[in-house]
């Protein structure tokens, strides 16, 4: 499958590992949504790469803290869709 996006985290020890995410589709957003509620506010980082890594060693990317971390913003960005206009008829 070909990725949509391409992140670039860096780990703890300076090496910088190159993930390629396909387009979130309707099952891993409800996956993902469910886990934002987990204790562990890493744990949806973690369920959204696992499911939308199409290329690249996410392993590695969640068996860091520093990286995983480093991945919040990018993933939220993809979650997050852009409000529609209201208007009153």
């Amino acid at each position: 499958m070909k990725a949509d996006y391409t992140i670039c985290p860096v780990l703890k020890n300076g090496k910088t590992v190159e993930l390629g995410l396909k387009e979130c589709d309707r099952p891993t957003f409800i996956m993902i949504s469910k886990v934002s509620s987990d204790p562990d506010p890493l744990r949806m980082i973690e369920v959204a790469l696992t499911n939308l890594c199409v290329e690249g060693d996410f392993k590695s990317v969640v068996d860091d803290l520093k990286a995983l971390k480093s991945c919040e913003a990018a993933i939220f960005e993809m979650i997050t869709v852009e409000p529609v206009e209201l208007k009153k008829n």
